[in-house]
């Protein structure tokens, strides 16, 4: 039995403390694992046995403060021991739960990660694949528009001389045709 309780006043109000602190941890351990029915199962178990080993220890300590034998105490002693290992066993179990669900939830967590990855991945491809048709696109209509403007410029270069040649067609006609009335 650790005699700190009994023999430092210090000691034993920092064990209330504590032991009054108990039930409001248990009641954050409860709302913490409220998603998992084998670690509610587990804390269930632990609070009833943590509450005896409490009294074990204040009796243990009130005892000691009266001046109870030495063998009732090491039988108290013993007792509360017995309680402790079967708590941080319970506490063990706990850890181990945790851990296991620790471990599910990082691989879960690594598959959605890979999954966004590679949706990313594909949507960005997707994305590179369509910026590339929309620029081959481009460039087919705007070397559809220059071919287009080349044939425009040339029928207006045509044009223009098919003009030219009547100006000039109609000009030598009107002067062999007034060169004719001019001679006698």
């Amino acid at each position: 039995m650790r005699t700190f309780l009994a023999d430092q006043p210090e000691g034993l109000q920092q064990f209330e403390s504590s032991a009054g602190a108990l039930s409001a941890q248990i009641s954050e351990l409860r709302r913490l694992t409220a998603d998992n029915p084998s670690q509610q199962s587990l804390l269930a178990s632990l609070e009833p046995s943590l509450n005896q080993q409490i009294a074990f220890l204040r009796t243990a300590a009130a005892m000691k403060d009266k001046g109870g034998s030495v063998e009732l105490l090491q039988e108290f002693s013993a007792d509360s021991q017995s309680f402790s290992q079967q708590a941080f066993a319970k506490l063990e179990s706990l850890r181990a739960e945790e851990r296991k669900l620790l471990g599910q939830r990082t691989i879960i967590s690594d598959k959605t990660y890979a999954t966004q990855k590679l949706v990313l991945s594909i949507s960005f491809v997707v994305v590179l694949i369509v910026t590339v048709f929309n620029f081959i696109e481009l460039m087919s209509q705007l070397r559809q528009r220059q071919n287009a403007e080349q044939v425009v410029r040339r029928l207006s270069g045509r044009m223009l001389q098919v003009q030219d040649e009547e100006r000039r067609k109609v000009a030598r006609d009107l002067h062999d045709g007034i060169g004719q009335f001019s001679q006698p």
